[in-house]
């Protein structure tokens, strides 16, 4: 409920307060639909710069979906880095093995990273920003992709798929949207699929708002 009322309020207003007594508004209608991406994750960048979690129905989905997928080794893939650390903190509270590629990963580790993810026997979680993962990484001993939240950008979202369906890929993959209910989620995932980039997708998202 506390993230359907942010949601609402930015969407209608511009604009939505937490308890704490900060708020987070939108000064442009680009702005706005950053905001509404972030809440339909369950968190937002209030004005101050700081991240608030409102909710954390898509945190409990993605949790609940790895819960079924305890033996099977797993990428989670997020738009925001707010989103990686709150699930980084979840898997180590429950005891599951993960690694991170973000940004601040250097080329070598990622190298190291990839070759645990595909030759290792345990069953791991890799959490992947979009734009992390370049073109050039192979991780076909995925069994399923969870896309936490979704890239803007047609060609990073394909980037991603082709990282799990590549020569080398002998099994089925499982990918899992996790959409939040009435958000630009639904409208942004569409988008991605047929292929919308640049000024298409913006006009998607702003129609969907």
């Amino acid at each position: 409920a506390k993230e359907r009322t942010a949601y609402d309020r930015m969407r209608q207003h511009l604009f939505t307060d937490f308890e704490d007594g900060s708020s987070a508004s939108a000064s442009t209608i680009l702005v706005k639909v950053l905001r509404l991406h972030q809440l339909a994750g369950g968190h937002v960048t209030d004005d101050a710069g700081e991240h608030k979690w409102v909710g954390t129905s898509k945190l409990d989905a993605c949790l609940e979906l790895l819960e079924e997928r305890s033996l099977k080794k797993v990428i989670v893939a997020c738009r925001f880095l707010a989103e990686m650390r709150a699930l980084e903190k979840l898997l180590t509270q429950g005891k599951r093995s993960w690694m991170m590629i973000d940004g601040s990963v250097p080329p070598e580790k990622r190298a190291d990273i990839e070759e645990e993810f595909q030759e290792g026997a345990l069953p791991y979680v890799l959490l992947l920003q979009y734009k992390a993962g370049g073109a050039s990484l192979t991780l076909t001993a995925a069994d399923a992709l969870i896309l936490y939240s979704l890239d803007t950008a047609v060609i990073s979202h394909q980037q991603l798929i082709g990282r799990v369906f590549r020569i080398g890929q002998t099994t089925h993959v499982q990918v899992l949207p996790l959409l939040a209910e009435n958000t630009v989620d639904k409208t942004l995932y569409a988008g991605l699929r047929a292929g919308k980039d640049g000024v298409d997708l913006a006009k998607l998202l702003l129609g969907s708002r």
